[in-house]
């Protein structure tokens, strides 16, 4: 009875190792494999985790739009490429030449871009024709060079204005050209004299021919401020402007007769400021003058040497 009570009171009670109820442990002895055997086990668990593994549609179906994106963006490189330089859609047909807003038939602009006709309106550099219409075309400003899709070439220029007469006096015998000079500085015309344009006259050893910079932009500016704002300020017109250039200085050939000289290393704003200040004392409408001359410094700034 005490057996059987024993064994209903915990049939699943594992026995202890004590000294009366000892128990034997077997210990399964670890298997060793080599580096081959692990390698191939490591395989087959590989393929039975692949075999096994859920397929993932969302990034199979990703991938597979990417390429299909990629054939449809190469189709149509591909294809823009082939229209572009390999047939004739884009050739050139049409030339168009424009000053400012008006269309111009100018003859040596002309002769410059018309061996571009039947050309690839693509297959040309817009800054290397630029360059050769500036070579070989004189008073232009702000050339532009424009592609109108599918067959168009269209150049548009302006010239530069013309703003004074130039008169060349050449050596001691004083022989006389005249020409006309833009804002840029270049004589563009010969024996030409505009009624609306000052005039400045150059005395020096050597000839002008068209195409000369005579003048830079900052001095024939520099000329032509200091006679307008002195023709403004004073109201007495000038006929003649005298440039000498080693000197660096100018003389206003006045309408009374008399001379005013301007050294144009100084703003004319200051000399011509120092001969306001000089009225009544200089008489520049009535009195006989021979000259006035405002280029003398002082550390007062007012000193005028005039006859």
């Amino acid at each position: 009875m005490k057996f059987f009570k024993k064994i209903l009171k915990n049939p699943f009670k594992k026995k202890t190792n004590t000294s009366k109820n000892p128990t034997i442990i077997f210990e399964k002895p670890k298997q060793k494999f080599g580096l081959k055997q692990r390698k191939m086990l490591k395989n087959i668990a590989k393929r039975t985790f692949l075999k096994n593994a859920p397929i993932n549609w969302i990034g199979a179906l990703t991938n597979i739009s990417k390429w299909i994106w990629f054939s449809i963006f190469m189709a149509l490189f591909l294809a823009s490429a082939y229209f572009t330089f390999f047939t004739e859609i884009f050739y050139i047909k049409k030339i168009l030449i424009f000053e400012g807003p008006t269309e111009s038939n100018n003859l040596s602009i002309r002769k410059i871009v018309e061996p571009l006709r039947n050309r690839n309106l693509f297959l040309f550099s817009s800054e290397d024709l630029k360059n050769t219409i500036n070579q070989r075309v004189d008073n232009l400003s702000n050339l532009q060079i424009q592609r109108k899709i599918p067959n168009t070439l269209i150049v548009k220029f302006e010239n530069f204005k013309n703003v004074a007469n130039i008169t060349n006096i050449i050596g001691k015998l004083e022989v006389k050209k005249s020409f006309i000079i833009n804002q840029n500085g270049l004589l563009i015309a010969e024996d030409k004299i505009s009624t609306i344009l000052p005039t400045i006259s150059i005395k020096n050893e050597k000839a002008y021919n068209i195409g000369d910079q005579i003048l830079k932009v900052e001095e024939l500016k520099y000329i032509l401020d200091a006679k307008r704002q002195f023709e403004e300020k004073f109201k007495i017109k000038i006929n003649e402007i005298k440039y000498i250039p080693k000197a660096k200085e100018i003389r206003f050939v006045t309408e009374k007769g008399y001379e005013v000289w301007l050294d144009i290393k100084v703003t004319y704003t200051e000399q011509l400021m120092k001969l306001k200040n000089s009225i009544p004392k200089i008489d520049l409408y009535n009195g006989s003058l021979e000259y006035v001359d405002l280029r003398i410094q002082s550390a007062e700034g007012q000193k005028i040497i005039y006859k």
